[in-house]
């Protein structure tokens, strides 16, 4: 079963017009609910919805469907998955701005997530919006088929099975997966298989988990040469910023007698720029006057810097998580030869290789409960120490 939250920051323009009339369509003939992208299914009949999702006000609705469309241009959820609470409790806070591709979006997008429910737009309006939207890029489809007709006249155009069966939404979502699933496969073809003991084959998979990805391009810019403090700082500004979900230190991992505390040691400096983010967030600490860490409720995210000595292997233990847990781990020098082993119930867990663009190994749990043990092993082979960060993204619920 594919939801949008599966395709999300994949969708094209047309795409989300075309969802979003579909079901502003479906709200006012059924009666309005509150969305969210994983509530939304596709299906071979069009789109549906999971469960029975709960009654709302139009203006509420209408604040669903805005927040549907940036998380289906951006891939992630607006105001960080906070929801109107957020909103009602930050009133200035900047309405988002789509990307370039999808910005016949914005205005729309921006009139639907008005912290005023007064100002914002009906199901209506969206409706006629998206008609006003398709029709335009209909008629430049036309302008563009036509010139290519009278280019090559004896090529005549192939009959579109799709259209013809499928409803116009479903039918452009699945063209556009099935044009990600051959440029994946394309893209495994071409690629050299590196060492096996590295990670597996190459892939593009990047973490499912939208935060996630962007915390994986947050620690590789911790990554480029010739860092400066207001770097630092930048990045200590994002990840404390409102914007973004709590972090914590993994350092419940615990230690190893191999790891290295010379000189070298360290050089994402992530540990310490998740310390300086985590003290600027609000409600940082616990009953106990400590800070959170990756075990506690309400906690998702969290991540840390390990340095291992030359020709030594280091374990560490991830435990008290539970539901679905996504792990990165992303090396300092990628060309350092070393191995990586993660084993939860007494099973080895295949990891992928990705890219970005140096190499980082990328491991999906789908289901763990609480008193099971992860266990994560790297072996530096190396004759210099092997720094690298370890991510998770730990799913268990509030």
């Amino acid at each position: 079963m594919i939801t949008l939250d599966d395709i999300a920051g994949y969708c094209t323009e047309k795409t989300i017009w075309t969802l979003l009339k579909a079901l502003a369509m479906r709200f006012e003939s059924q009666g309005p609910v509150k969305i969210e992208a994983k509530d939304v299914t596709l299906g071979d009949d069009g789109i549906d919805l999971n469960g029975e999702p709960k009654p709302c006000t139009e203006a509420e609705a209408v604040w669903s469907l805005g927040a549907l469309a940036n998380h289906l241009s951006s891939g992630h959820p607006v105001f960080g998955g906070k929801g109107p609470a957020y909103q009602a409790a930050h009133p200035t806070v900047p309405l988002p701005v789509l990307r370039r591709e999808h910005s016949t979006l914005t205005p729309t997008v921006q009139d639907c997530l008005r912290h005023e429910t007064d100002k914002r737009i009906s199901l209506h309006e969206i409706i006629q919006r998206a008609d006003s939207a398709l029709a335009k890029k209909e008629d430049a489809a036309t302008i563009q088929q036509a010139s290519a007709a009278s280019t090559d006249r004896s090529t005549a155009p192939l009959p579109d099975p799709l259209k013809e069966a499928w409803p116009e939404a479903f039918r452009h979502l699945a063209t556009l997966l099935l044009l990600i699933i051959a440029l994946t496969c394309s893209h495994n073809l071409q690629a050299q298989t590196p060492d096996q003991s590295n990670g597996g084959k190459l892939t593009e998979t990047a973490p499912k988990d939208a935060f996630l990805r962007r915390y994986v391009d947050i620690v590789f810019s911790l990554k480029q040469p010739n860092r400066s403090q207001a770097d630092y700082r930048r990045v200590v500004d994002t990840l404390a910023s409102p914007r973004y979900p709590k972090i914590a230190l993994l350092d419940d991992i615990g230690t190893d007698p191999s790891e290295y505390r010379g000189a070298a040691a360290n050089p994402f400096r992530l540990s310490s720029v998740v310390v300086q983010a985590y003290e600027r967030q609000q409600g940082v600490e616990n009953s106990r006057g400590y800070y959170y860490d990756s075990r506690q409720r309400g906690i998702h995210y969290s991540m840390i810097e390990k340095s291992i000595s030359a020709r030594s292997k280091a374990q560490y233990s991830i435990r008290e998580h539970s539901g679905r847990q996504e792990i990165v781990i992303i090396p300092f020098r990628p060309d350092q030869r070393y191995e990586i082993h993660i084993y939860c119930r007494g099973q080895e867990i295949k990891g992928q290789l990705a890219m970005k663009p140096d190499k980082y190994h990328h491991y999906t749990l789908t289901s763990v409960n609480t008193d099971e043990e992860i266990t994560i092993v790297i072996d530096n082979q190396s004759a210099s120490p092997l720094s690298f960060a370890i991510l998770n993204y730990n799913a268990r619920k509030k």
